[in-house]
């Protein structure tokens, strides 16, 4: 390679590593950059909630689950009724779009999969747990 040539490629480095996008900003080229609306999304999921559940191949029931944040977002806690009890249900995979939220459950063994929207204060979803699908409705009640 040429000495012109390889005092270019160095010009051109150096220009690129100066731009927003480069070491300048402190973000790697290539990192994702997190959307505002999801950010806003995950402010406004971050307190407990309250609500109902409708299953179609079972009794309706009430829900409640509690949404926190210490360095990432988390689903901390997820209780359905079954009877007359409310029963812990461990979640994992919290996922936050600029359109939905999203986790997995294990019930009874089975993986399972959430999907909700949030919007002012409520959030309608679903559960997918192989045949059985339930359908919730839950209202924010406590802000942190």
């Amino acid at each position: 390679m040429s000495g012109k040539r390889m005092k270019s490629m160095i010009g051109l480095a150096l220009v690129l590593s100066a731009m927003p996008w480069g070491r300048a900003s402190g973000l790697a080229i290539g990192a994702p950059i997190a959307s505002p609306a999801a950010e806003d999304t995950s402010r406004a999921l971050i307190g407990q909630w309250d609500g109902t559940y409708t299953a179609d191949h079972g009794p309706s029931g009430t829900m409640n689950l509690t949404i926190s944040k210490d360095t990432v977002l988390k689903l901390t806690a997820l209780n359905l009724s079954m009877g007359s009890n409310m029963a812990a249900v461990p979640v994992s995979n919290l996922a936050v779009t600029s359109t939905d939220i999203s986790w997995t459950l294990d019930m009874m063994g089975q993986a399972c999969t959430a999907t909700a929207v949030e919007k002012h204060g409520e959030m309608r979803g679903s559960m997918a747990c192989g045949h059985v699908s339930v359908q919730f409705f839950v209202t924010k009640i406590v802000k942190p």
